[in-house]
């Protein structure tokens, strides 16, 4: 990306950089939510979509304090700080 924007810039072409941050909005906005949205207003569907939506569904969340595990609980809002690899299950 950076080479395509400074080609452009060489050539005096307009050029244009969009960026979302949109780690907060999944902190406060039902998952639901927030993928009918996708869908629906922004036309985000198929691929990308199932995508998002695998990254936000099906998690869980337990705590551990010396060596005592909770139960795991469904994580309706936010999103684990994970990566993109990690496992979908966590307990700190």
């Amino acid at each position: 990306m950076h080479n395509d924007i400074a080609e452009a810039l060489d050539e005096r072409s307009m050029t244009g950089l969009i960026l979302f941050d949109l780690s907060a909005a999944f902190d406060v906005i039902d998952h639901t939510i927030v993928l009918k949205r996708l869908e629906f207003s922004f036309g985000i569907k198929e691929m990308v979509l199932t995508w998002v939506s695998s990254y936000l569904t099906d998690k869980t969340h337990c705590v551990s304090i010396a060596n005592k595990i909770s139960s795991d609980v469904s994580l309706l809002f936010g999103v684990l700080q994970e990566s993109v690899l990690g496992q979908k299950n966590y307990c700190i």
